[in-house]
């Protein structure tokens, strides 16, 4: 089964190498990509490089095993993130061990990992969760209120050899102002205002979260 994918970039990628990039993405060195040529082209533009562009491959899934974080739900999906990225601050990243040993799934075997791409603004939202400021459904919800788009992550040698360039486009800003990652500002705007308010409610009102939190996911 061959599919095609996209990969936003400031460079054109035709020969993406297995074991280059950072360890601390999301889901740790490999390559990231997405079926959804727009989140690729706002991911590209997001460089802030002169140049951007959106790199197309066919991949060939047969025989690849596929591990689609969503199949296990969002404390697995912040339990990866966490492991790799680690948190801002020493008490969220105490607190992100412990729901990365309880709740991480094994992906040593996995050829591709599919989930949410966790930009800076996220992150911020996994923080305040790690923090008891947000529930999980509070997250699952501003999840899919942000779009963040799925990414499929190349991660093993097979993976990348099941890889094809078939060819890239230049991405061009739609006028002077206004580019394909407005969507994303918007986005990282609304959550950075949400948190700073709940942070003001739970320290000024004494609010708290209804739902599953941090705490309770490691206790229970």
């Amino acid at each position: 089964m061959k599919e095609v994918i996209y990969h936003g970039s400031d460079k054109i990628v035709k020969t993406p190498m297995y074991g280059v990039g950072k360890s601390d993405n999301d889901y740790g060195s490999g390559f990231y990509t997405t079926k959804d040529i727009e989140k690729a082209r706002e991911w590209a533009l997001a460089n802030g490089t002169d140049k951007a562009f959106c790199n197309k491959y066919e991949i060939d899934m047969s025989g690849l095993l596929v591990l689609d974080l969503d199949d296990h739900g969002t404390l697995a999906w912040i339990a990866e993130v966490i492991y790799n990225r680690g948190a801002y601050s020493n008490i969220a990243e105490e607190v992100g061990k412990k729901i990365a040993d309880k709740y991480r799934i094994d992906t040593s075997k996995a050829d591709i990992i599919i989930g949410y791409r966790a930009d800076d603004s996220y992150i911020t939202v996994v923080e305040a969760f790690l923090k008891n400021e947000l529930s999980i459904d509070e997250i699952e919800r501003m999840f899919r209120k942000g779009n963040l788009g799925q990414q499929i992550f190349i991660k093993s040698p097979k993976a990348f050899q099941s890889l094809a360039f078939i060819g890239y486009e230049e991405v061009k800003k739609t006028s002077v102002g206004s580019f394909f990652g407005n969507s994303d500002v918007q986005a990282r705007r609304e959550v950075f205002n949400f948190i700073n308010k709940r942070e003001s409610a739970i320290q000024i009102e004494g609010f708290v979260p209804t739902g599953i939190t941090a705490r309770e996911a490691i206790n229970k």
